[in-house]
């Protein structure tokens, strides 16, 4: 544990509600009690309390709440105080200048959380979640953060280091008295095979964790003047394309990204497809065909006031094999009968113009996106370090498999403690103090 008390301001350092001031180590109680001119009394453990702090001048410089967590049930696992503010910079600013001038250092990037690590309240797998969850791209993989901060990775990596132990005693063993234990080969392959079926899932959800990283990309189609830029502005809520009366404003793509309830989507407006009105218009609807190949979700658009055409019927043709919704635009213009004999039903019917429907239709967005992406159960969000550890692991284990009946058995003991230490990578327990730091580098200061 580390001796030295340190500060820093923990929250964004912008003008904001709330301001939050961190403190962990052995003066931290000392330090808020001559902030505050409170007995040590006042502060009951973990009990938010109205305080306020002064300058070394005796000027108040903020009404405030104050909160005492002594060791070991702190974040850290140290003695941690906690002020919360108003989000001020300046204000943040003076009394984290108050702090230091009390014997406080300026705490690093991640401070907070090393500390945590090296005082065994998480493992480095959980620790990392924490920047994981920091830093997560959508809502989805702040839940799959989560669930690794809560220790459910630990969980599986400590069920796979178990099963190798338990082989390499065995081996061990075999090795120290080969009259006494007796190796069954098919026994040995097996758990062997169990373990690296156990990785190979691991790096299977980490896989998943990079999809779901990606944008999925929403491809509004539709033939000329359905309103398929004025679906994308109202989605976007501005004025992102173009929008005219005339057919075929729209040339070439127009992409922006959105975030859906949490699924990040980006969007992107397409030629008009059917009939080709001179070599812009056929480049145009040459990319759209592209980025259909591209689609994860199509939105095919249709002008509901209108009987159907020829052309509709192609662009129906065009996305027949796509997760394609079908929507009826221009709504308020009223509605043609022709469109309940259309090969396809229509799913919503909106006008981009009044924006009915447009609420509806992000629903359905992000519950079709929510389909396409992976269960809680088949993600984890790891780290390139992390991914690495694995596949070291894995890779030594496909060698003991693969030469299992000849290698000597002392070898064979090697190599299986060669991915039980790639493994102990991953939770801290095998790891250097430079890839420490490098770690704990990446956060941000006052995590």
């Amino acid at each position: 544990m580390d001796s030295l008390t340190v500060a820093a301001i923990a929250t964004p350092f912008f003008p904001s509600g709330i301001g939050v001031i961190r403190i962990s180590g052995p003066d931290s109680l000392r330090v808020l009690l001559q902030l505050t001119g409170k007995g040590k009394e006042y502060f009951a453990p973990r009990v938010l309390k109205v305080v306020r702090v002064y300058a070394r001048s005796g000027d108040a410089l903020e009404k405030c709440l104050a909160v005492y967590m002594p060791a070991p049930r702190s974040y850290t696992g140290e003695d941690v105080v906690e002020i919360h503010c108003h989000g001020s910079p300046p204000l943040l600013e003076a009394i984290l200048n108050e702090v230091v001038s009390l014997g406080v250092s300026l705490a690093g990037p991640g401070e907070f959380t090393k500390r945590a690590f090296l005082n065994g309240k998480l493992d480095l797998s959980q620790a990392e979640a924490v920047l994981a969850l920091v830093n997560a791209p959508n809502l989805f993989l702040a839940k799959a953060a989560l669930r690794q901060l809560e220790g459910e990775f630990s969980l599986e990596l400590q069920a796979l280091e178990e099963r190798l132990t338990s082989l390499l005693a065995l081996f061990e063993g075999a090795l120290d008295f080969p009259e006494d234990v007796d190796l069954e080969e098919g026994e040995v392959e097996l758990t062997l095979k169990e373990a690296l079926q156990e990785i190979e899932s691991i790096l299977y959800k980490a896989e998943s964790g990079e999809r779901a990283l990606k944008p999925l990309k929403l491809v509004i189609v539709g033939k000329p003047n359905v309103g398929k830029s004025s679906l994308l502005n109202a989605l976007l809520g501005e004025e992102r394309a173009i929008v005219t009366p005339i057919p075929g404003t729209t040339r070439d793509s127009v992409e922006e990204e959105i975030n859906f309830q949490g699924i990040k989507m980006r969007l992107v407006d397409t030629a008009g497809l059917g009939k080709a009105r001179g070599v812009l218009d056929l480049a145009g609807q040459k990319r759209t065909r592209e980025l259909l190949g591209q689609a994860d979700i199509v939105v095919f658009v249709v002008d509901i006031s209108s009987p159907p055409t020829l052309e509709d019927l192609e662009v129906l043709k065009a996305v027949e094999e796509k997760n394609a919704i079908l929507v009826g635009n221009k709504h308020d213009l009223g509605e043609h009968g022709d469109w309940t004999a259309f090969p396809r039903a229509i799913v919503l019917k909106i006008s981009a113009l009044t924006g009915e429907g447009i609420s509806e239709l992000m629903k359905l967005l992000s519950l079709e996106g929510g389909k396409l992406l992976p269960s809680r159960e088949e993600l984890w969000y790891l780290s390139l370090r992390q991914k690495e550890a694995l596949l070291v692991s894995r890779e030594t284990l496909k060698r003991v498999l693969e030469f299992l009946p000849e290698q000597p058995l002392d070898l064979i003991c090697e190599e299986v403690r060669s991915a039980l230490r790639a493994l102990a990578q991953l939770t801290g327990r095998e790891i250097s103090p430079r890839v420490i730091e490098e770690i704990f580098s990446r956060f941000c200061i006052g995590k």
